[in-house]
């Protein structure tokens, strides 16, 4: 509403939820083109697009189908809670993404070239390295073995006696071929069968619990035998389970003090389970050991004796011991069976002793036998194999490895000049000249750039610290430098508070001295600012910038109030244009102040039924103290008179006000801040020779009287029916003049 146009200092004054984030994600969207800061800010329920007009160096920039038309990005600068979190810090602490961000806004604009070069010549690097790779993935193609790399096969030498020393060489490998398969060829291979554990077993089908209560072990019992079936003990222990705060698990009934479920607690306890885990331990391993995977090992190992006896028997002379494999089998899965079984019915009835009948008995002693046997076999094999080691040494060692890379290497010699690879090999060799030429312009930029940053970093941590050493903050920053970790340049610096150097840490830190820990929240917010400052400070375009701050008093004290406001007013002198919003009138009532240009325009952002909206405000009027306020709207009404509509009665309650105001700050010994007008006069009639209010005159004092006398009239204190009184302008306005007049006099 109004002349809302912006001049060289704008004030914008806003409530906390009027809109001033949206203004500064705006200017922030113009600056970079990215309309994703505005969409992000779109109001919830509203169905139409957000458009905006805004007019920059005499050009109206449009904002509408979520776009910029034609924009040209601005050169403007914003402080505001996300600088903050983006570049300094967010939340309690400095990550990673906030120190590469820092980087980028300190070296600023020429810096970013510097390192944009850098990133440029680093992706050209990776790009020839693309090439790189897949050229030497066709390479690759014509390259015999794996032991040798692309580097060693384009460096061998053209022999032009290579075909002939590749025939000679492949008879030489063939011929040692033989003698190296006997020597290689593996020993005839031990059965081995698994333990039994039968007395381990038995111990597990003995066990009992003696420690369970008779009548615990009898009530359990008999509700098994009358209610349940065999895996009834399994269920009910299952069940307990499930069973808590004293609840049934299926009805949700109580079922504190119930004999039978105390009873189910006394039957199933530690013992009880613990016998349980013992007997699930022993099922578990013999399924394990007795397994079908194990079986066939073990009838590989039986088939390949087979194969490697009659291989062995082409150079020596031996018996192989008898053994059948069926044998071993059917006795395997016998006692396998068996032991299974038992166990299922002990871990069933877990309290229960169960005995091994004769089928086990007779299972283990089969298998026991069928043992025996391996034992004899393994023991003629162990003496078959030593008779083959002695064969193997005499056939000697030859040194077939050798052979084979010698003919691998004479064969890479034949493909690497051939007319197929040559260009192959041609092509690779200047991808990778390419490649060092631009290795060694990023080296010269990287030097450039590192160089370009120290200079700059030094002028900057000097300005943070000239700034917080103003503020008294009781801290500086040390050890400004630039990092690469992962890769992209980023800045690092410590916080030195009391003589001693604190690193950053980030989120994961605890236990020891960080950012998030030794700086108030204010301090953090100043230290931010600070870097702001100096930033622009060092700017050598500042003259061609904008510069926006979005409340950046936020947690700061009195002191850091004033610092704030005198930095803004000496950079946005030098700027081209400066936006400042806040939510403290005040605070910008203090830039106003302080500001001597006449290039100067106050605005707000009210609430109204369609939203925010901005429009022209009065700086002066709205800071004005209570006094000043009265005193300018009775001069108002003298000057202007009455508007249609004017409420009279808010003037007149205006009168009595100022004149104490006025009282109580030339005799504020004799006029208490608790005291009305009327005590005021009383005193006055009332003084001495020899005090202050004695000088008073007393026209003065009749004058003060009558005005009084006038204003009880419209103050329900004085008068129970003042909403019924009339005002006459006319009257009030010569009561207006005569406060005026003697306040003035």
């Amino acid at each position: 509403e109004g002349d809302v146009s912006f001049k060289k200092l704008t004030l914008i004054y806003g409530e906390n939820g009027r809109g001033k984030t949206t203004l500064s994600a705006i200017f922030r969207s113009l600056r970079s083109n990215d309309p994703m800061h505005i969409l992000e800010r779109l109001t919830l329920g509203r169905k139409d697009d957000s458009s905006i007009d805004i007019k920059t160096d005499g050009k109206n920039q449009i904002f509408e189908n979520k776009n910029w038309k034609s924009i040209n990005n601005q050169k403007i600068e914003i402080f505001d809670a996300a600088f903050i979190n983006e570049n300094v810090f967010s939340g309690e602490s400095v990550e990673h993404g906030h120190k590469k961000n820092l980087y980028r806004f300190v070296i600023g604009e020429k810096g970013v070239q510097v390192a944009q070069s850098v990133d440029n010549l680093d992706y050209l690097i990776k790009e020839k390295n693309g090439e790189i790779t897949i050229k030497a993935s066709e390479i690759q193609k014509f390259i015999f073995g794996s032991n040798i790399s692309i580097e060693k096969f384009i460096s061998l030498s053209n022999d032009s006696k290579i075909e002939d020393l590749i025939q000679k060489k492949e008879k030489a490998v063939e011929m040692v071929k033989k003698s190296t398969a006997i020597i290689s060829k593996p020993l005839i291979q031990k059965i081995v069968l698994p333990e039994l554990l039968d007395i381990e077993i038995k111990t597990i089908l003995d066990k009992q619990i003696s420690g369970i209560l008779k009548e615990a072990e009898e009530k359990t019992k008999n509700h098994i035998k009358n209610s349940l079936d065999i895996e009834g003990e399994t269920w009910i222990q299952k069940g307990l389970e499930y069973a808590k705060n004293d609840s049934c698990p299926f009805c949700g009934q109580n079922c504190d003090h119930n004999d039978l479920i105390e009873a189910y607690k006394g039957y199933f306890d530690k013992e009880y389970n613990k016998l349980k885990d013992d007997v699930a331990n022993s099922l578990k391993k013999v399924k394990n050991i007795f397994s079908e995977s194990a079986l066939i090992y073990v009838q590989g190992n039986y088939n390949s004796n087979s194969a490697s006896a009659g291989y062995w028997s082409q150079y020596i002379s031996f018996e192989m011991p008898g053994l059948l494999f069926d044998e071993i089998q059917r006795n395997w899965k016998d006692v396998r069976d068996l032991l299974i079984s038992h166990l299922n019915l002990k871990n069933l009835s877990p309290l229960e002793k169960i005995e091994i009948n004769e089928s086990l008995k007779l299972a283990i002693s089969n298998f026991n036998g069928v043992s025996g046997k391996v034992k004899n076999y393994n023991e003629e094999i162990e003496k078959i194999n030593r008779i083959i080691q002695k064969e193997k040494l005499k056939i000697g060692s030859v040194d077939l490895a050798g052979e084979e890379k010698d003919l691998e290497t004479l064969k890479n010699i034949k493909s690497r000049h051939s007319e197929t690879v040559i260009p192959l090999c041609d092509a690779y060799l200047r991808l990778v000249a390419e490649k060092k030429t631009i290795e060694q312009k990023k080296k010269e930029a990287k030097i450039a750039l590192d160089q370009y940053t120290k200079d700059v970093f030094d002028k900057y941590q000097d300005s943070i610290n000239k700034h917080l050493d103003n503020l008294e903050a009781g801290f500086e920053i040390v050890k400004t430098e630039t990092s690469y970790v992962g890769g992209k340049p980023s800045s690092n610096y410590n916080i030195k508070i009391n003589n001693v150097s604190v690193n950053l840490g980030d989120a994961t830190t605890y236990g020891e001295p960080c950012f998030r820990n030794i700086l108030s929240q204010g301090d953090k917010n100043c230290l931010a600012f600070a870097f702001f400052i100096s930033k622009l400070e060092q700017d050598e375009e500042i003259n061609n910038k904008v510069l926006i701050f979005d409340d950046p008093i936020s947690s700061l004290d009195g002191h850091r109030r004033s610092w704030t406001k005198d930095r803004i007013l000496d950079i946005s002198n030098r700027s081209k244009q400066c936006i400042v919003m806040s939510h403290d009138r005040y605070f910008l009532r203090d830039i106003r102040d302080g500001w001597k240009d006449n290039e100067i325009k106050s605005l707000c952002i009210f609430r109204s039924k369609k939203g925010s909206v901005i429009k022209e405000w009065d700086i002066i009027s709205e800071t004005l103290g209570g006094y000043f306020n009265d005193f300018y709207k009775i001069l108002g009404f003298i000057n202007e008179g009455a508007d249609a509509g004017k409420d009279l009665k808010s003037i007149v309650q205006c009168i009595r006000p100022v004149l104490e105001g006025y009282l109580k700050t030339k005799y504020p010994k004799d006029f208490a801040y608790d005291e009305w007008l009327g005590n005021f006069i009383d005193k006055a009639e009332k003084s001495i020779k020899g005090e202050s209010l004695f000088l008073f005159s007393k026209e003065l004092l009749k004058e003060l009287k009558e005005i009084n006398g006038y204003c009880k009239r419209y103050h329900h204190k004085d008068n129970p029916l003042a909403d019924a009184e009339i005002i006459n302008d006319q009257e009030l306005k010569s009561f207006s003049k005569r406060a005026i007049k003697l306040i003035c006099q």
